[in-house]
């Protein structure tokens, strides 16, 4: 029945968004760590640079080199918030797509239950019951539809900048 197909539908959905989760909570966890290593980064530029200083002009290029180092860091540090930010939307969105879900699910099991009932009492014509649910259904199903289609914006905008802090880390590699 549509209805089962419903709930089997909603139950895929909430095991996606377990996935959807979990990667969150990894990229969460690392981000916060590659932050750090962006702060220390300019930490140790701003050293480097304020030892080559002392040492004069014959120590230039390492002035230049702790000067690149401080420069990267910093761009990095400004897509790791970027993209912290991105984490953060991306879990209030997954957040509330959950409570939709696990609310669509509940509205199906009580709807079950509903037309077991009228069923036996034949109080109410099938055409109305149809109706009704649909009315019933329609702002959950709406609303879950259109969080889902922002996930893809989401996940387009956190590819981005994970490439781009794999490009901030070559950077610092060969410097």
């Amino acid at each position: 029945t549509p209805l089962q197909e419903l709930e089997t539908t909603l139950s895929e959905l909430v095991l996606s968004l377990e996935e959807l989760k979990q990667i969150h909570k990894t990229l969460a966890d690392n981000s916060g760590y590659i932050l750090k290593l962006a702060r220390s980064i300019i930490l140790l530029s701003l050293n480097a640079q304020i030892g080559s200083a002392k040492l004069g002009d014959q120590h230039a290029s390492l002035s230049a080199v702790a000067e690149k180092m401080g420069e990267q860091s910093s761009f990095g540090e400004e897509r790791l918030l970027g993209m912290q930010k991105t984490i953060t939307a991306l879990s209030n969105l997954t957040s509330s797509l959950s409570f939709d879900i696990m609310s669509a699910k509940l509205q199906v099991e009580m709807t079950k239950y509903f037309l077991d009932e009228i069923s036996s009492d034949n109080q109410l014509k099938p055409d109305d019951a149809i109706q009704l649910l649909y009315d019933a259904f329609l702002p959950r199903l709406s609303s879950i539809s259109e969080r889902i289609g922002k996930l893809p914006e989401y996940l387009k905008k956190l590819s981005s900048d994970v490439q781009g802090i794999e490009r901030f880390l070559l950077v610092l590699r060969f410097i």
